[in-house]
């Protein structure tokens, strides 16, 4: 009996590539989240700071101008907070719309595998038919 091969393995082989190519992709932006982040706390450490600082110049006595200044900046800081979490909430939403296709993929591959699995387990039990009729022939052929 010729060797066994699994009839859709070009398609297995396939959606396998896809399915690493789909990891590797929702690694990436997983990454760019995390670089997201820490770019978020940057801004919110920088926005913490100047509230301090402006909070320790009322006290000890400012000029309108330098308190303007403060407060310009602690306003620019703040629209740049929400713009970084817009990004990250975009960013979440394709991790997550990324993480729905490599499900996807996961699904068909191990759809893929279970096919070959049952494809393989009938080739081995027609080569165990075959090899038990090669003996009852063998042993016919002694007997007479």
């Amino acid at each position: 009996m010729k060797k066994f091969k699994f009839t859709l393995q070009n398609v297995l082989s396939l959606k396998e590539n896809m399915e690493d190519n789909e990891k590797m992709l929702l690694m990436e932006l997983r990454n760019q989240h995390n670089i997201l982040m820490e770019e978020l706390g940057v801004f919110q450490n920088a926005y913490a700071d100047c509230t301090q600082q402006k909070r320790e110049i009322l006290l000890t006595g400012t000029t309108p101008t330098q308190l303007f200044q403060f407060t310009q900046y602690i306003s620019e800081v703040n629209k740049r907070i929400a713009l970084k979490q817009d990004e990250i909430d975009k960013m979440l939403i394709r991790i997550e719309k990324q993480a729905q296709v490599l499900k996807e993929i996961r699904t068909e591959v191990k759809t893929l595998e279970k096919l070959k699995e049952k494809q393989l387990e009938s080739y081995h039990g027609k080569l165990s038919k075959e090899n038990e009729l090669l003996i009852e022939e063998f042993v016919a052929n002694k007997v007479s």
